[in-house]
């Protein structure tokens, strides 16, 4: 038995409220919200957490990250970017192998 972490962090997502429409913008399906949590132990699968520190959006769920490891863009990078067009987005998972994606947003000059 080992670490499973699995967590995608949106910085300075803005003053967003976690709510069922946040989460149908990002693509998720067939979640309802059903308590608020601690956030202190990770999700089984299945589940999905969904917190704020600041500014800043912590999502887990066992299944996002392999959104974020394809070689090309999915829906649901799409839907991340789309819903924080000016955040950093960065996915990580440790414990089923190593995978992380950086998403940065690039700031064009005029």
């Amino acid at each position: 038995m080992g670490w499973k972490i699995f967590v995608t962090f949106i910085k300075d997502a803005g003053n967003i409220e976690i709510n069922d429409r946040l989460i149908k913008s990002l693509g998720f399906k067939d979640f309802v919200f059903v308590e608020k949590t601690n956030f202190s132990e990770r999700p089984k699968v299945g589940e999905l957490y969904v917190s704020k520190f600041k500014n800043h959006l912590l999502i887990a769920n066992s299944d996002l990250i392999w959104q974020f490891t394809k070689p090309d863009i999915t829906n649901t990078e799409r839907n991340f970017i789309k819903t924080f067009p000016s955040s950093e987005i960065f996915s990580l998972n440790l414990g089923y192998g190593t995978y992380f994606c950086l998403i940065e947003m690039e700031v064009k000059s005029v």
